[in-house]
This record gives C-alpha cells, sequence and structure tokens, in this order.
C-alpha cells in the first residue's frame, strides 16, 4: 500500500505541477492581455490629447481672428479709399493754411491712380518753425503717407543775407499714400 499510495501522492503532485503551470500560464497570458490594453488605452488618450489640443488651438485661432476683425472696424477709418482724392487734397490745403504756409503740388496721380498708390509732388515754403509744424501735421495725419524724399532749404534774401528774420523756408516733399480698393 506504501508503493500505491506514493503513486497516488506522485500522481497528486504531479496534476498540482501540472496545474500550478496552467494556472501560471494563463496569468502570464492574462498579463499580456492586460498590458496590451493598457497600451491601447494610452495610444488611445494620446489621440484624444492630440485632438483636444487640435481643437484648443483651432478655438484659440477663432478667438484672435473674430478679435482681428474687430480691431480692423477701428482701422477703417485710416484706409484711404479711391474715390477720397478731394478730400485728401482739401486736407493737405487744410493743414497748410493751419500752420501759415503757401503749398503747391507740383506733381501727382490723382487723376490715374496705379499700383494702388498715389505719388504727391508738394512744394511749401514758409518759416522754418512753421513747416516744421506742417511736418508734424503731416505725420500725424490720419492715413499713413511715406515720404519718399524731402528736400529743406533756407531762402535768402539776396539784398540783405545776414538778415535771418522773416527768412523763408522752402520744403520740397515727395510722399506715397495706398489706395485700398
Amino acid at each position: 500500500m506504501n508503493k500505491d499510495f506514493l503513486k497516488q501522492l506522485k500522481v497528486i503532485i504531479l496534476l498540482f505541477v501540472l496545474l500550478d503551470g496552467a494556472i501560471g500560464f494563463g496569468v502570464y497570458k492574462v498579463e499580456k492581455m492586460i498590458q496590451a490594453k493598457d497600451q491601447e488605452i494610452k495610444n488611445y488618450l494620446q489621440e484624444l490629447e492630440r485632438k483636444s489640443r487640435g481643437s484648443q488651438n483651432l478655438k484659440e485661432a477663432l478667438a484672435r481672428v473674430r478679435n482681428t476683425k474687430a480691431t480692423m472696424n477701428d482701422y477703417e477709418k485710416y484706409l484711404f479709399r479711391s474715390g477720397q482724392e478731394l478730400d485728401l487734397i482739401t486736407d493737405l490745403e487744410n493743414i497748410a493754411a493751419k500752420n501759415k504756409i503757401n503749398q503747391k503740388i507740383e506733381s501727382s496721380n490723382l487723376d490715374k491712380i496705379s499700383d494702388n498708390t498715389i505719388t504727391l509732388n508738394l512744394r511749401a515754403s514758409g518759416s522754418y518753425k512753421n513747416i516744421l509744424s506742417y511736418l508734424a501735421d503731416l505725420e500725424n495725419y490720419d492715413y499713413f503717407l511715406q515720404i519718399t524724399s524731402l528736400d529743406l532749404n533756407p531762402v535768402y534774401d539776396l539784398k540783405n543775407p545776414d538778415n535771418s528774420v522773416g527768412a523763408l523756408t522752402d520744403l520740397r516733399i515727395s510722399l506715397k499714400l495706398y489706395v485700398n480698393s
């Protein structure tokens, strides 16, 4: 009976070892499945985060576009439009009159605007101080005037060249102005 008992004990132990091996294999397989699902979840979360960032970037971009549109409405008054040429000439004459200088438009392309740009060549004369005030007013004009050339010269009284009282200054200035169509 000892031998039968030992055989039975060996068979039982062998069954436990086989059962232990099967359980171990099952645990290994389940662990691999869990790791695979964990990696799938991580990838899915990364994809969701990427899409969320893209959505957030899109929302921010749309907010910037709306803000730019609102800001652009404020700049509408600074855009020179075709058809406002007479207003431009009147404004330049008013600036000259305000500063007590004589102004003359020597040349311009106001009658035939090309490349969405107006070019003006002005000649002004007056006291040095008034000419500087005139230039400051041109600089503060609502439209952006690009000065392409500026020539400032004193005008001497040939009868009395040493007397600077009442001396005039001659200004020649070339301007460009963008025309918004």
